[in-house]
């Protein structure tokens, strides 16, 4: 057996620590596990919660919208060893949720992590049946993404918000076919990767600096992004749908207050002592995963006054 690098045993030493549990974000308590089908070395970024952090706004906003609905449908297609497929299952018990891959590894390990968190994933499905009118894609294949999501071979998609990574390549430009299948159906948004702060996690603060920093790296090989692809239009009822206007926390504060951080120590009800009240958190850029995981009601609703 070959020895293991560095960021290999760190990665050991938190899933050991935490015992694959993930500890913040979208899916705070979903149990992982230690087995891996795709080897991009993300695991320690899952088990601590900020794996593909810049999209648990628009995570949170969708199971928000999604919780309205009595059997909402969400499909993932690239589903690897289920991180999405069985994370949403868990917040959105009566949804149905399809996972596909085109590793038959992935695909165990995604079922069993689906067992062991007592969660009902679909597997096995074909596209004609997922695209059949669902209501959320979550969609990571690797330079495929225009050559599935395209409406005029489903037209079902023609209802569904999309959160597709893309991925371009010198045979293919995902990105303008993209823009080119929805442009006129859909509003399309760009999220674009940003940075992580380790420093924030209890759990590595004995580690030295590089090895802080790789256990929360996703190794990607350039500057990531994903579309937020949203429709315009409820083909059901050919109705106009809200986009929503974009809120931004103003002196509120009362998150600051209302909140129990337990990162901080800090109890439900009482003021943050990080908290310059009427302006905002004074440790906005290092503030703990309990805050940057929140968002309250009022900036997921966009008809909330």
């Amino acid at each position: 057996m070959l020895d293991k690098t560095p960021v290999q045993n760190l990665t050991d030493h938190i899933f050991t620590e935490t015992k694959g549990v993930v500890q913040s974000g979208p899916f705070h308590g979903m149990q992982l596990l230690h087995e891996q089908g795709w080897t991009d070395g993300s695991l320690s970024a899952m088990v601590l919660g900020c794996y593909e952090e810049e999209l648990h706004g628009v995570l949170e906003s969708e199971i928000f919208r999604l919780a309205a609905m009595p059997n909402p449908k969400i499909v993932n297609i690239g589903c690897a060893e289920g991180f999405y497929a069985v994370g949403m299952a868990r917040r959105l018990p009566n949804a149905t949720v399809y996972a596909i891959d085109i590793n038959d590894d992935c695909v165990r390990i995604a079922k069993e992590a689906a067992a062991v968190n007592g969660v009902n994933v679909v597997f096995g499905s074909t596209l004609d049946e997922v695209f059949a009118e669902p209501d959320l894609l979550i969609v990571d294949c690797e330079g495929y993404e225009a050559e599935y999501l395209d409406a005029k071979k489903f037209p079902g998609l023609l209802r569904a918000t999309m959160i597709v990574e893309v991925h371009n390549a010198d045979h293919v430009d995902n990105d303008d076919l993209l823009r080119e299948h929805f442009s006129e159906t859909h509003s399309i948004g760009t999220i674009f990767e940003g940075g992580r702060n380790p420093n924030v996690y209890p759990l590595l603060y004995k580690e030295p600096s590089n090895a802080r920093w790789a256990a929360v790296s996703e190794n990607r090989p350039c500057l990531m992004y994903w579309f937020v692809i949203k429709p315009l239009l409820d083909i059901r009822t050919n109705e106009t749908l809200p986009l929503g206007v974009a809120k931004t926390c103003g002196e509120c504060n009362l998150c600051c207050k209302l909140e129990k951080v337990t990162w901080l120590d800090k109890p439900s009800n009482t003021w943050c002592q990080h908290c310059d009240i009427g302006v905002g958190c004074k440790i906005y850029r290092d503030r703990p995963p309990d805050c940057s995981a929140f968002t309250c009601l009022w900036l997921r609703s966009p008809d909330m006054p």
